[in-house]
């Protein structure tokens, strides 16, 4: 009785009707169909956090990762929040210095954080340790997933920082995370310096990467052209803050870096990069906000821009 009377209903509607009724539903039709497409798939954002890193990671498998938190962790809740995340499985912490970690606490208050990864070497307070699982990562470690593959290649535990402060060897000691999926590869170096590049360069192809995070924020002292030469990447990310006081980039890492894409958050914005089988789909934060229309198509191109997703 209902069906019939469903139909009866509906017939009775113009051409014209349907579509009125239809039409509102299609943009949200299209975004959940997008959606459900692109988790199958590896997208990586790399944040705007100012002077420091923070990248979050969206596995084939519906699995969230978070590499780094920034200094606050308040520009990665606010990225999380936007997605709808409430559960991030991993934070994965390169090394200890506050604009690479400072941000755990705040994203622990804010999430149901799964795990916490690092290099062995950060100490927590009892509260937070208490309260959510940690592993310590080194060099042979392998986290596999459903299209992708996970390796730790630094540090290991025989590795000892020759050069340098206390500082310096923080850096050196960073983890470096090289993730594989089934079309492209994208590595993690943290901040590691020229003592912890030539010391993992003869790691030859397992360096090898599509995406490199520029380690470092683009310093000169992770200037090395043997390990970029070695990682031979076609895209680079370097994360830094706008007029930043170190002078990050330097130019002698974007010597370095020479014919290679070079994505920059102090004058991109976040970057977003899309694995397919069609190649790296890239979008940055920049490319997403509104033009001055002075034709047509640039009207046309604001409207595509008001629907535009991360």
């Amino acid at each position: 009785l209902h069906s019939s009377l469903y139909q009866l209903i509906w017939r009775n509607f113009s051409l014209r009707k349907r579509y009125t009724l239809i039409i509102p539903f299609v943009p949200i039709i299209i975004y959940l169909s997008l959606s459900i497409f692109e988790r199958n798939e590896l997208n990586i954002t790399y944040l705007d956090v100012g002077q420091g890193d923070s990248s979050v990671v969206e596995l084939p498998d519906g699995k969230t990762i978070v590499i780094d938190t920034g200094r606050t962790g308040k520009e990665t809740a606010s990225f999380l929040q936007y997605k709808g995340e409430q559960v991030v499985d991993s934070i994965i912490l390169s090394h200890n210095h506050p604009d690479h970690a400072g941000g755990l606490e705040y994203m622990v208050q804010r999430f149901h954080v799964r795990e916490i990864w690092d290099n062995g070497k950060l100490i927590y307070p009892a509260t937070l340790i208490d309260t959510v699982k940690h592993k310590a990562l080194q060099r042979g470690d392998l986290i596999e997933g459903k299209g992708y593959r996970m390796y730790v290649l630094h540090p290991y535990p025989e590795f000892y920082t020759m050069h340098g402060n206390e500082y310096v060897g923080a850096n050196n000691n960073s983890l470096v995370v090289r993730i594989e999926a089934k079309h492209a590869s994208f590595i993690f170096p943290g901040d590691i310096e020229e003592e912890a590049e030539e010391d993992i360069i003869h790691l030859d192809r397992w360096l090898k990467s599509d995406v490199i995070k520029v380690p470092h924020h683009g310093g000169k002292t992770s200037a090395n052209n043997p390990f970029f030469d070695t990682v031979s990447p076609e895209i680079a990310v370097i994360s830094a803050g706008r007029d930043n006081t170190f002078g990050h980039p330097h130019q002698e890492t974007l010597n370095a870096l020479q014919g290679v894409k070079i994505f920059r958050t102090d004058t991109d914005g976040a970057i977003h990069i899309r694995e397919t089988d069609k190649g790296l789909k890239i979008k940055t934060w920049k490319d997403c906000q509104f033009k001055k229309a002075t034709l047509f198509r640039d009207d046309i191109m604001n409207i595509k821009r008001l629907f535009e997703t991360w």
